[in-house]
């Protein structure tokens, strides 16, 4: 006889917060399942059903709330529970790009930060034909505490978790900033970001 059963899915943050993408693939935290006759594998109603684990240190718990043979509950006792720990780790950039604006540029940084928080963050410049950018400067570190702070502890960033665009503007010297070349990594309370890099158009 087939076993029929549901599974809930639940999230717990470990570093305050909250992460609302976490849950099933199709969208929803509960889910029916089918253990066929003579199988040990459940099967789900849709292909490639699987987890979204989100971008927050935190753990999920899958736990069995009923398991039936026909009508029967024949679920054990302490029902069957499973957990996935996300441990906080280093910020990921997922993009950068650099726009020209006026008196200067922007760089807009997008990616995510288990940790729901930033340290700080380094700009490395790169001036065509050998102009000057931030009155002769090549680099800057940007204190990016606070301003994580206040954007994580907002109820809005709960909806997308530990994910992040950071839009920060540099001045010039002189002339104009098409062409000047940017790389950037920011670092979190574990460790440094990887580094990307673009060209302010």
């Amino acid at each position: 006889m087939d076993l029929t059963g549901t599974v809930v899915l639940t999230f717990a943050s470990s570093v305050g917060g909250d992460d609302q993408t976490v849950g099933f693939t199709d969208g929803t935290k509960t889910a029916k399942f089918t253990i066929p006759a003579g199988r040990t594998t459940a099967t789900f109603p849709t292909a490639n059903f699987g987890v979204r684990t989100g971008t927050v240190a935190g753990t999920i718990t899958l736990a069995v709330t009923q398991l039936l043979a026909g009508t029967t509950d024949v679920t054990p006792s302490p029902a069957p529970r499973a957990q996935i720990v996300i441990p906080p780790s280093a910020p990921v950039l997922t993009a950068v790009t650099c726009a020209v604006s006026s008196g200067g540029f922007t760089v807009s940084v997008t990616g995510f930060t288990t940790t729901r928080s930033m340290v700080s963050g380094t700009f490395n410049f790169t001036a065509p034909s050998g102009g000057t950018i931030q009155n002769g400067s090549t680099s800057a570190l940007v204190q990016l505490a606070a301003p994580f702070n206040t954007w994580f502890t907002s109820a809005t960033s709960n909806a997308t978790g530990g994910q992040f665009l950071l839009t920060m503007p540099f001045t010039i010297a002189t002339g104009s900033a098409a062409g000047i070349g940017v790389t950037t990594a920011l670092g979190n309370s574990v460790s440094g970001s990887n580094t990307l890099s673009a060209t302010c158009q």
